[in-house]
């Protein structure tokens, strides 16, 4: 547990933080939340409304980031001056066209 508290005290030293750092930092929380969760709970009941919060929060955080990630996929394909490229993937499909800057297709 002291690896945990000592990450997450390496990054608030930090004064620019990275995509990656901001990932450890969440991956070393949510470890850090689980731990205490498991057994310092008064019952088996409690551990498991503990756990449950904990992991409608974390379905919260996923549907947000998705959208988000939807939204930055969809300005950048809004965005991106397209060069098309046939998809020849199964001969017995339509046909249809990736983007190789952005990944679009039609």
């Amino acid at each position: 547990m002291d690896d945990i508290w000592s990450a997450i005290d390496g990054l608030r030293s930090k004064e620019i933080y990275t995509l990656n750092d901001i990932m450890q930092f969440d991956k070393k929380i949510s470890t850090l939340i689980t731990g205490l969760c498991i057994g310092s709970a008064d019952s088996p009941q409690k551990e498991l409304s503990i756990a449950c919060k904990h992991y409608r929060f974390k379905q919260r955080q996923l549907l947000r980031l998705q959208n988000f990630i939807e939204l930055k996929r969809k300005n950048v394909q809004d965005n991106c001056e397209h060069k098309w490229e046939r998809d020849l993937g199964d001969p017995d499909d339509r046909s249809h066209y990736d983007c190789k800057k952005c990944g679009a297709w039609r």
